[in-house]
């Protein structure tokens, strides 16, 4: 039974709607100066030594050598042949923590030095060769800019037909010496980078293709499934967490399974975010290659934001009782079903005080999701509610700009911006220069002038003002 939650649950408490840090948290684009990055792979769940051959001892050599940066990992996962992975990156500043927002992101595939051979492309890329190109060089390289949670999201397509038989298990070690014969082994490394492959703390991984021959590496079981957001990750600190409706859902009452996440999240408005679910079913085995319908505008939910995949829009003047949308998609082999969501409004809530104050009432534009894994009994998920808010237009451009002025035989030179930069005033003869401090946003000269028509020229950053005046 579907249920809304505005009606069921009474008022919320107003929030404080202020500028604060979460611009600074989840909307600021990385930092120009960035040195270095964290990329963290979030999809595929891999775990080496669980559902994974880990490959981190020649990572740890690489280290050592400095061809890496430190914290960097590496290891390789089957995977059947013919697939297409949603492969999904969070990244980071490492000194702070903090999502890189809007940073372009760069994905080497078939990476050099792997001597890669699978016939893999990502979206309308062209198909790498399968062929080292040359010492050291990548067989092909994608980019794609993280949102605004700092998430990133490729999709990796085999487009082989046939490779090496089944391993007997997740963990077993591929083969070391390929000679690029896809019938011993058939894989493709790829690397995520920002900075550079010395400087950013990456997660490599190599997917190894298989023909599945027999029983399946993983086999799963419908009966009952959860449907947890793989990105972005809803917490207590970067999203408003309802315990209450969780409790109210699925313990005061059989609405929903027990074990539903509900989270109000803030989003930009007219703004685009990928929606990436890794489904599993009790015992934590990958629900692959089965359909996720996602109800976007939920029935109940009075949802009032307009929101597309690009291909099916939310109808806000459907019934309550149904679904303004509904998408549907497809888990990759490791569970993994990926969404994109764009809000198509231009209005939006106040900024709101922080990730996690309450959602306003009065003025909330937001939609209410949830997914549904088909075939299953009992359906375990996330469910997320966005509020799209309008953010502060930008600060304006600090611009070096100069005035200047005579009164009283007195001339009065002003320079906003001069972004420590040597401020030259010349008046006929005479010459007068400073370098104001880093980080002065104004700097005044006062210079007396005698009788008589003077030429007065400063210049600074590349900017130039020359005025000539009578002083009596």
């Amino acid at each position: 039974m579907k249920r809304d939650w505005k009606r069921a649950t009474g008022k919320f408490a107003l929030a404080a709607l202020v500028l604060s840090s979460l611009l600074n948290v989840s909307t600021a684009p990385a930092n120009a100066t960035l040195t270095s990055a964290e990329i963290r792979l979030v999809t595929p769940s891999i775990i080496p030594g669980t559902n994974a051959w880990s490959g981190q001892a020649d990572m740890d050599s690489w280290i050592g050598n400095t061809w890496y940066a430190a914290g960097s990992t590496w290891a390789r996962v089957w995977t059947p042949v013919g697939s297409s992975v949603v492969i999904t990156y969070f990244a980071s500043d490492p000194a702070t923590g903090a999502p890189l927002a809007d940073t372009v992101v760069k994905l080497r595939v078939n990476k050099g030095y792997s001597g890669s051979n699978a016939l893999v492309k990502v979206g309308s890329s062209a198909i790498a060769s399968g062929i080292e190109r040359g010492t050291g060089v990548d067989q092909l390289q994608v980019t794609a800019t993280t949102d605004q949670f700092g998430y990133v999201t490729f999709v990796l397509e085999d487009t082989d037909t046939v490779g090496p038989a089944q391993p007997a298990s997740l963990t077993d070690a591929p083969p070391t010496n390929t000679l690029y014969d896809p019938t011993i082994s058939l894989y493709s490394q790829v690397f995520p980078e920002i900075t550079g492959q010395g400087t950013d703390k990456a997660d490599m991984v190599e997917f190894q293709y298989y023909t599945p021959g027999g029983s399946a590496l993983v086999s799963n079981d419908l009966s009952s499934t959860t449907a947890r957001l793989a990105g972005p990750v809803p917490t207590d600190t970067n999203a408003v967490h309802r315990t209450d409706l969780e409790t109210e859902f699925s313990v005061n009452h059989d609405w929903y399974a027990q074990g539903i996440k509900v989270y109000q999240k803030y989003h930009k408005v007219n703004t685009t975010s990928n929606l990436v679910y890794t489904v599993k079913d009790d015992n934590g085995a990958w629900v692959a290659n089965t359909n996720v319908t996602l109800s976007v505008g939920k029935a109940y939910s009075s949802s009032n934001a307009h929101v597309t995949n690009g291909t099916t829009a939310t109808n806000t003047g459907a019934a309550a009782d149904a679904d303004q949308a509904t998408w549907t998609a497809t888990t990759d082999p490791f569970g993994t079903v990926l969404f994109k969501l764009t809000n198509t409004d231009t209005s939006g809530e106040a900024v709101p005080a922080s990730l996690s104050t309450a959602t306003p009432e009065t003025g909330a534009l937001y939609s209410q999701i949830w997914p549904v894994v088909a075939g299953t009994s009992s359906n375990i998920a996330d469910m997320l509610e966005y509020h799209f808010y309008t953010p502060p237009a930008p600060p304006a451009p600090q611009v070096t700009a100069i005035t200047q002025s005579v009164s009283a035989r007195k001339l009065t030179v002003t320079v906003r911006y001069p972004k420590n930069k040597t401020v030259a005033i010349t008046v006929g003869s005479y010459t007068f220069s400073n370098k104001p401090a880093v980080g002065q946003t104004t700097a005044t000269y006062t210079i007396s002038v005698p009788k008589g028509t003077h030429k007065v020229t400063v210049v600074c950053n590349g900017k130039k003002s020359v005025k000539t005046y009578k002083v009596k």
